[in-house]
């Protein structure tokens, strides 16, 4: 299954260090839906944890979060 653009952005920018918080408070959204985009993500990409995610987003820098609309 694809990701959903917000899933994928937010799994970009997990890929690139930043916390959960972070891209929370840069994405006007709540901390709880970062995790449930980053969970989606996980099971759509059948891996366990955030640690696994640069297999899938590899990054030469790291880029801060931009502001988008939420899906």
């Amino acid at each position: 299954r694809l990701l959903t653009p917000t899933e994928h952005h937010i799994a970009q920018l997990a890929a690139q260090g930043h916390t959960n918080r972070t891209i929370a408070h840069h994405l006007n959204t709540t901390l709880r839906n970062i995790e449930s985009h980053l969970t989606h993500t996980y099971r759509k990409l059948q891996i366990t944890g955030r640690h696994q995610l640069t297999q899938h987003f590899p990054t030469p820098q790291t880029t801060q979060p931009t502001n988008t609309q939420n899906t």
